[in-house]
């Protein structure tokens, strides 16, 4: 550490990084959701989360990978993929794990997320945790 005359060597400042010192957001979405019951309105909350993005006027290959970007800055870690009936989103990861046992309302939100970002229809095919399934599956354009 230098001195106060500048003589020694450089300070080096040690921290955690924000993300690991850990928050109370899935406490408080869990109350939150609870506390408002029915009245909540997933089409609504898939809007708020969408934004100002809507990617229904590109072509269907920019629409998939511009919502897989989108997604994956909301931590679903998405991915598209190509298949005999049609494109299919995944996710690997569910953002909301800790409270969707409590809370499967959250799936219907994804399915408007989707929907919302891609300006076509999209159908949940796999959970998490549901039906052994490691992931998410939704159909898009059926």
């Amino acid at each position: 550490m230098r001195g106060l005359d500048g003589r020694g060597r450089p300070e080096k400042v040690y921290a955690l990084p924000q993300s690991a010192l850990g928050d109370n957001l899935s406490v408080l979405a869990d109350a939150v959701l609870a506390e408002a019951g029915t009245s909540v309105r997933m089409e609504a909350l898939a809007k708020r989360l969408a934004g100002e993005s809507s990617f229904a006027n590109h072509p269907l290959a920019k629409r998939l990978n511009l919502t897989v970007e989108k997604l994956n800055e909301m931590n679903y870690h998405a991915r598209w993929e190509a298949g005999p009936q049609g494109p299919r989103l995944i996710f690997t990861h569910c953002p909301y794990a800790a409270i969707i046992g409590k809370h499967p309302e959250l799936c219907r939100m994804d399915t408007e997320l989707l929907e919302n970002l891609m300006g076509d229809s999209a159908i949940q095919l796999f959970k998490i945790g549901k039906e052994a399934s490691s992931i998410c599956v939704f159909a898009i354009g059926r």
